[in-house]
């Protein structure tokens, strides 16, 4: 609701469905890596849609956010994926 009195109702929505998929993939951190479990970013944000003026609008891509677009590329032999862990005492 704040989020409303300094943003723009557009900017509001960006920010919300940027949350809700930052919170699924939170969510997918907590599966056993061996699931694999992907979600694809830019069909994640487009199921999020609000009146905007006249008209229907989506979520925007969010090109730097966290999880894939499209088609996940494998790591080639020999690359690693590192993985940081921050936690709060």
């Amino acid at each position: 609701m704040d989020g409303g009195s300094i943003m723009s109702p557009r900017a509001h929505f960006e920010h919300f469905s940027r949350d809700a998929l930052r919170l699924m993939n939170f969510i997918t951190l907590q599966l056993p890596s061996k699931y694999d479990v992907q979600i694809d970013r830019d069909k994640f944000l487009s199921s999020f849609s609000m009146t905007h003026g006249s008209e229907r609008v989506c979520a925007r891509k969010w090109p730097l956010g966290p999880q894939h677009s499209g088609v996940q590329t494998l790591p080639q032999e020999g690359e690693k994926f590192v993985f940081l862990m921050l936690f709060c005492d």
